[in-house]
């Protein structure tokens, strides 16, 4: 028999198994620890916990009564919550070392510590959002749990939602202003990543059930990584084009 709750865990936990990997392989994958690569391997390990916790809570969606099940079914849930918060605000930092990057590839003189400045806004949404989620464990905010330790939207489950909308929305008003430091490329790739959880967020707020956020962001993750690789070998061919031309030029 078709069982919903368990198909959305198992594909959540391959995509929270894809995060992982693809961190590991931008960790000992290149020798130069790039702004950039860090910002992109947070971005994973983020999503990697996002997933994670959420496919551990829809495995919980069956309810119970035992303390292993109380427990879990808390703990997975914060967890997504709190992953998805932590998202946000790496998708943030990202498009920032995505713009300071291009800024340096393009001569751009400029004071890093300024241009720093834009995206702290989003540590304080991210910092009030862990702080609900924290209330949350002893006055039910974002959700609670029936007699039977079932998830239950609370009565402000819609400002975790709006909440995720403002902080998207944000990084979307960056990515635009300091769109023309970006490749044609690298500008669609983020735009994607940052439209794609924002239509889900907001379809998710009006319908329960299957997650189509995490979907849509892990698909959306899944793009970042293969650009990025498509752009990282792009440089080294020009490197490599440069180092050869200046070979020819002293023979």
């Amino acid at each position: 028999m078709y069982d919903q709750n368990a198909f959305q865990a198992s594909i959540e936990m391959w995509f929270a198994a894809f995060s992982i990997i693809s961190a590991a392989c931008l960790l000992v994958g290149y020798d130069e620890k790039t702004r950039v690569r860090k910002a992109l391997t947070l971005l994973q390990l983020n999503n990697a916990v996002y997933m994670a916790g959420e496919a551990v809570a829809y495995l919980m969606m069956k309810g119970g009564t035992t303390k292993l099940i109380f427990l879990t079914a808390r703990i997975s849930n914060t967890l997504a919550y709190a992953g998805q918060f932590m998202l946000l605000l790496s998708t943030n930092i990202y498009i920032r070392a995505k713009i300071l990057e291009g800024m340096e590839d393009k001569h751009v003189v400029f004071d890093e510590y300024k241009q720093l400045q834009w995206h702290k806004p989003m540590y304080a949404f991210c910092f009030i959002s862990l702080v609900a989620l924290l209330i949350n464990a002893f006055y039910p905010l974002f959700f609670t749990f029936d007699s039977n330790n079932v998830y239950q939207r609370a009565s402000y489950f819609w400002v975790s939602q709006t909440w995720g909308l403002m902080m998207l929305l944000y990084s979307m008003v960056c990515l635009i202003h300091y769109r023309k430091y970006l490749s044609r490329l690298t500008f669609i790739a983020i735009f994607i990543f940052v439209i794609a959880p924002l239509v889900a967020i907001a379809y998710q707020y009006f319908n329960s059930g299957m997650s189509v956020t995490g979907l849509a962001t892990t698909a959306s993750v899944l793009l970042l990584f293969v650009t990025y690789e498509l752009d990282h070998a792009r440089k080294m061919e020009l490197q490599n084009k440069k180092k050869l031309d200046t070979l020819i030029y002293k023979k």
